[in-house]
């Protein structure tokens, strides 16, 4: 019967040029392991490296240390900082950087805020 495609995978069947805003590397951050290892294997089953961070100060380290991340999923809601104090930092220090805000309250003000100011490139 064949395996089963992931979202990222139907995601590029649906939309083929979505590969061009997904990246060789990009880095995962949330106060969740579950989460961080859920998306990492699936940007990895597509071929995509993904290093996984559960605590914001620890990706922005890694986004210092390697030029070649070009994405970050951050959590919206972790301890001490919000994904969109995270994302702002990022837009200051690392334009080239791609931002995705990982939310399951996509209606919240703050988030419906970044969004529309440009702050969140991509909502997940």
């Amino acid at each position: 019967m064949g395996r089963q495609k992931t979202n990222l995978e139907t995601l590029g069947t649906l939309w083929p040029q979505a590969k061009l805003y997904f990246v060789a590397h990009a880095v995962v951050c949330d106060d969740d392991y579950l989460i961080v290892s859920m998306l990492r294997k699936q940007l990895e089953s597509i071929g995509y490296e993904a290093t996984g961070c559960l605590d914001p100060l620890d990706a922005l380290d890694r986004l210092e240390r390697d030029a070649g991340i070009r994405a970050l999923f951050s959590d919206w809601q972790m301890p001490g900082f919000s994904g969109i104090d995270v994302l702002t930092v990022v837009q200051q220090r690392f334009p080239l950087v791609r931002r995705i805000l990982v939310t399951a309250a996509p209606n919240e003000p703050e988030v419906r805020e970044a969004l529309a100011s440009g702050l969140v490139q991509f909502l997940l």
